[in-house]
Formats: structure tokens, sequence, C-alpha cells
């Protein structure tokens, strides 16, 4: 019985092609805005933007549309951005009283 051991294979990468390119030292500001029974909750210079609503059978918010891509003109990523919408929404909405 014969052994067959593939021989290595040599993988040349080039590390500058898996980095994503650096994001600008711009930190958008966020703002809060009641439409109606929505909550909006935009970012400046940046393409992020979450709306919220409070159905009626819900104890919380939830999110009726927010941004699925990342914009790298600014510092803020969309999960920083999310976060931090979150917490606004909800600060608005308890002060509202659609929320405790």
């Amino acid at each position: 019985m014969t052994s067959r051991n593939p021989q290595p294979v040599s993988v040349q990468s080039n590390p500058q092609k898996r980095r994503p390119p650096s994001r600008p030292p711009t930190t958008p500001v966020l703002r809060v805005q009641v439409q109606g029974g929505e909550i909006v909750v935009t970012a400046s210079d940046a393409d992020y933007g979450v709306t919220y609503h409070k159905p009626a059978n819900s104890p919380q918010l939830l999110a009726k549309s927010y941004p699925r891509k990342e914009d790298r003109r600014v510092s803020m990523t969309l999960a920083q951005f999310l976060t931090d919408a979150w917490k606004l929404a909800n600060d608005k909405a308890r002060e509202l009283g659609w929320i405790v």
C-alpha cells in the first residue's frame, strides 16, 4: 500500500488587497426626528438612516427600515451607527411615553 502525500501548495497573498480602504476621520452627527408614529435616526454626511416604530402589541421599538451597506466615506461603521441609533431612538421613545 502506498500513501499519497500531496505536495504543499504555495499560496501567495497580497495583504494590500485584503485590507479594506482606510476610513476618513469624519464622524457623522446623529439626528433624531419624530415623524408621526415613527422615530427616524439619520447620520450627517453618511448614507445611514433607520426608521423605528412601535406596534401596539409590542413592548419595544422595531426597525422598519435600515441600511444594509457600509458607508466608507465616514469613520462610523454600520454596526456603530445601528447601536447608537437604537439607543437614541429608545431614549426618544421613553421621552414620548411610547415605552417604559
